[in-house]
């Protein structure tokens, strides 16, 4: 299983300077401006404990999106937090995950002595989901571990398995655990809370299309409110602080929908350019992209070089020489080729 990108400080520590990093798939344009107001005001309420139910939030987001209400959703201090207190809240037994996957899924459900099961993913099929994921999902599982989009391949699967696979786990009684903090980036694909099964957990954050990992924010929509429920004391209360909260309710109200177009433009420039060195590129369709090389000295001469890209070596079913880039503006972008190309040279 993979571990983060993202981890620019080892850099610093040995250059004493920030890198260029595609390693961490977030927002290139920085944080809006409102939003940077809104955390600093709420700075001046630090010394109360925030809103415990995140009220203001919740209400915001079941306003915007997916029909959800307001007892649909819970906040947490991102993703991670809330996939942690998901795994405790419903200690499932079997747990089949789709690979290559976010590590902290099967972290996760170790602490728990799961049995985990992998449906890996195939490079002779492109790394898409395939029907035979509809034979992996069995009466004894207990939860099935989906990410549209997939991560690190950016591929989203085709909605009529994604109906079949919900069908089918439906029959079995099978939860689903759906995450989606990648889909801010694609404008054409319904989030899985929009079927009716109640047993379907989304996961979403504020992470990567707001550019606020620091700040550590996302929430979760489920119809099963007992769940919701046993999540909230899975962890510990007061986990969502008060600048997180305003940054959340200021992102909703300045939400910038050129972005999404900016991404899938440098995206397909990102694509060609990968292509056009040699690299075997996913077409994926979140900011990133996912690609291997025999040039499996990639990762340390760029960073040499002040550039953090995602080696993907410790995904299973990926090893040495795949590589995972962020989407970042045009100027970037063309570095990182720049310096891809001149490393060669040496």
């Amino acid at each position: 299983m993979g571990m983060h990108g993202g981890n620019i400080y080892e850099y610093i520590r040995e250059y004493g300077k920030k890198p260029l990093d595609f390693s961490a798939s977030v927002s290139p344009f920085g944080v809006d401006d409102e939003i940077k107001r809104a955390v600093a005001d709420a700075m001046d309420e630090c010394g109360c404990y925030p809103d415990l139910k995140c009220t203001m939030l919740r209400e915001l987001i079941a306003d915007r999106y997916f029909g959800a209400g307001v007892d649909d959703i819970l906040c947490g201090a991102g993703a991670s937090d809330l996939i942690y207190r998901f795994i405790c809240a419903l200690k499932p037994g079997r747990a089949l995950i789709v690979t290559p996957a976010f590590s902290e899924y099967e972290n996760a459900l170790r602490l728990y002595g799961c049995d985990i099961r992998a449906h890996a993913l195939s490079k002779k099929d492109g790394f898409a989901l395939t029907d035979d994921i509809l034979d992996a999902i069995t009466s004894d599982t207990d939860l099935l571990i989906l990410n549209i989009p997939h991560n690190p391949t950016g591929l989203i699967p085709p909605y009529d398995l994604v109906e079949r696979i919900v069908e089918k786990c439906e029959t079995l009684g099978v939860y689903i655990l759906s995450d989606e903090c990648f889909m801010d980036f694609v404008v054409d694909v319904d989030s899985l809370f929009s079927f009716a099964y109640d047993r379907i957990m989304v996961i979403r954050a504020f992470t990567k299309y707001y550019g606020l990992a620091g700040l550590r924010l996302g929430y979760c929509l489920c119809r099963d409110h007992d769940m919701i429920s046993k999540m909230k004391y899975s962890g510990p209360p007061w986990n969502v602080s008060s600048p997180a909260q305003a940054a959340g309710i200021a992102a909703l109200k300045v939400e910038n929908a050129d972005y999404r177009k900016l991404i899938a433009f440098e995206r397909e420039y990102m694509y060609h350019e990968l292509t056009g060195l040699g690299f075997y590129v996913i077409s994926g369709r979140a900011n990133f992209l996912l690609f291997y090389t025999d040039d499996t000295g990639l990762y340390e001469r760029l960073f040499k070089r002040g550039i953090l890209i995602r080696d993907c070596s410790d995904f299973a079913g990926l090893g040495s020489g795949w590589y995972r880039v962020a989407v970042r503006t045009h100027k970037e972008n063309e570095r990182l080729f720049r310096e891809i190309r001149d490393g060669r040279d040496i």
